[in-house]
């Protein structure tokens, strides 16, 4: 299948191809490497002369402020995207301007709670 978005993440960060404009990535995969290591693989067709594709990426933290301005499908990948995730951003998003206040996540999480 030609997928539209394929990547792996971990618990900090996030590794995904987020657009396939001209469908170049005809197979993706996972290897896994002596238990340790897993390997994003994407396949696209042979050759035989010169070409140009347009596939956009994605390698950075995840954040909702980076992740939601880049594509709002990546969201799914932080922890709290099930049917409580809109009181979880909300919390989250009082958390961070607390913090912008108190300079303290300690005093931050005090307050909120």
């Amino acid at each position: 299948f030609k997928p539209d978005l394929f990547g792996s993440d971990s618990r900090y960060f996030i590794h995904a191809m987020i657009e396939d404009e001209n469908a170049f990535a005809q197979r993706t995969y996972y290897k896994l490497e002596d238990k340790a290591h897993l390997f994003s693989i994407l396949e696209g067709p042979s050759v035989r002369e010169k070409s140009s594709w347009n596939l956009s990426f994605y390698f950075g933290p995840k954040e909702l402020s980076a992740i939601g301005s880049v594509d709002k499908r990546l969201e799914q990948t932080l922890d709290y995207s099930g049917i409580l995730s809109s009181l979880a951003k909300m919390m989250l998003y009082l958390l961070n301007w607390l913090y912008k206040y108190l300079e303290n996540y300690g005093y931050a999480i005090i307050v909120l709670t």
